[in-house]
């Protein structure tokens, strides 16, 4: 497909409010005429600055971009976390599900998920009704799918440090510790429990999940490099083979694939890094459209 790029649409500020009535900060770049939509699901604890260069990329080659940040992240934290009601249920079943919602008013629309943002797709309400999802280290955060050295800083982070901060401040500091934006409680406890199953929140007893991702009929693409230390190819199958009712079309990616020295969970969105991989992003999006839109006629 032609990947040409033109200069990026004026970026747009959006306040969308999801039906509990919580207002999210996000970011709007207009597509051309007729073409796509692009809701950008970030990871645990990154805000969506980070993928602003992604979004820029994606508006040059005509595509509409939203980026957003869940309650209690970055711009969509309006006071202190201490007993402030939010969890990864919460993110995807009403974040995340308001944000394609409107996007889904404005035109066809497809889900790039980043990490936890690509597994919250198949908890959408409406996932059958978007083009499709390309999910960036997406998978599993089990700490056996890890090499030994990140397993043993997990298991710290979880058991120890974890428990000691949350009983002190009553919210995770995540960015004492480097990893990003502080999490309400409610997050922390969630990623700690789902991350001690092998299949995240698919072996949550308490959930019946299974079923749920089995009925997503639309194609979806897992990325993930071998040196992830946090969510590797094996851990993105252990999640991704429950979407049984469509094709998952699995890429493991290696830095020297990509000729960069490292992409590692983040690298994917980088400039430099990750935007080799950018181009087939835009392309599957577009060509799902393509295809939805002949089906359509």
């Amino acid at each position: 497909m032609n990947a040409e790029t033109t200069p990026p649409a004026e970026k747009r500020t959006l306040n969308i409010t999801c039906a509990d009535g919580y207002v999210l900060r996000a970011y709007f770049w207009p597509p051309q005429p007729g073409r796509a939509i692009v809701v950008l699901a970030g990871a645990t604890a990154v805000p969506q600055r980070f993928y602003a260069r992604f979004a820029q990329y994606l508006s040059g080659r005509g595509l509409g971009v939203i980026t957003f940040d869940y309650r209690g992240v970055a711009e969509s934290r309006y006071g202190p976390l201490r007993g402030f009601d939010a969890d990864f249920l919460i993110w995807a079943q009403r974040d995340l599900e308001a944000v394609v919602n409107h996007a889904l008013a404005l035109g066809p629309v497809a889900v790039v998920g980043h990490s936890y943002g690509g597994n919250a797709f198949g908890l959408l309400s409406r996932a059958n009704e978007t083009l499709g999802m390309v999910a960036f280290a997406s998978g599993s955060g089990w700490h056996d799918f890890m090499p030994p050295a990140e397993r043993i800083k997990v298991l710290f982070m979880w058991h120890v440090i974890g428990p000691l901060l949350t009983r002190m401040l009553g919210y995770q500091p995540t960015s004492w510790l480097g990893i990003g934006e502080d999490l309400p409680l409610g997050v922390y406890r969630h990623w700690k429990r789902w991350c001690a199953y092998p299949r995240f929140w698919l072996d949550d007893p308490t959930l019946n999940l299974a079923p749920v991702l089995a009925a997503i009929r639309v194609p979806m693409v897992a990325i993930n490099s071998t040196d992830d230390a946090w969510v590797t190819p094996a851990s993105a199958r252990a999640v991704f083979d429950a979407y049984s009712g469509t094709t998952v079309k699995y890429i493991a990616v290696t830095p020297q694939s990509l000729g960069v020295p490292a992409i590692g969970h983040m690298g994917y969105f980088r400039q430099g890094v990750g935007d080799a991989l950018w181009v087939n992003a835009a392309d599957w999006i577009t060509q799902w459209a393509t295809e939805r839109a002949q089906a359509r006629a």
